[in-house]
C-alpha cells in the first residue's frame, strides 16, 4: 500500500468508530421523455459513515454558506462522489441535500469527501 492508501484506510477506519451511520442518496437524471414531458430520475442508495458539524459562525456568510448549513466528512468507501443535489440521510432520521462536495485527494487518493449540506 501506498502512503495515500494507508491514509484513506485510517479515515475510514476514523470515521466508523467516532462518526455515524450515513446513507448518500446518488441522483442520476434520467432521459426525457417526449410523452409524458418530463424527466425521471433514479436515486441510487450507498450506505457508509461520515462524521457531521455544524460550520462556525465567522464561515457563515448568508450566501455560499447559510445558517444552519452543515459540515460532513465522508469516508471514501462510500461508493459514489457525492454531488451537487445527492441526499444525505444522517443516523438521527435527519435527511439534507448536497450543495457542495469536493473530495481531499492528494496524488489522486481520495481520502475524504468534504461535503455541505442543507436542509431539504
Amino acid at each position: 500500500m501506498s502512503f495515500y492508501s494507508d491514509m484513506a484506510a485510517t479515515a475510514v477506519e476514523l470515521l466508523k468508530e467516532f462518526g455515524q451511520a450515513i446513507t448518500l442518496g446518488s441522483v442520476t437524471t434520467g432521459a426525457y421523455s417526449a410523452e409524458t414531458g418530463s424527466v425521471t430520475n433514479t436515486v441510487t442508495n450507498h450506505a457508509g459513515f461520515g462524521a457531521v458539524f455544524d460550520y462556525a459562525q465567522r464561515d457563515i456568510d448568508g450566501t455560499v454558506i447559510k445558517k444552519g448549513d452543515r459540515r460532513l466528512y465522508i469516508a471514501p468507501n462510500i461508493g459514489a462522489i457525492p454531488k451537487t443535489g445527492d441526499t444525505v440521510t444522517l443516523s438521527d432520521g435527519a435527511k439534507l441535500t448536497v450543495v457542495l462536495s469536493s473530495p481531499l485527494a492528494p496524488a489522486g487518493t481520495v481520502l475524504l469527501h468534504d461535503v455541505q449540506l442543507r436542509g431539504l
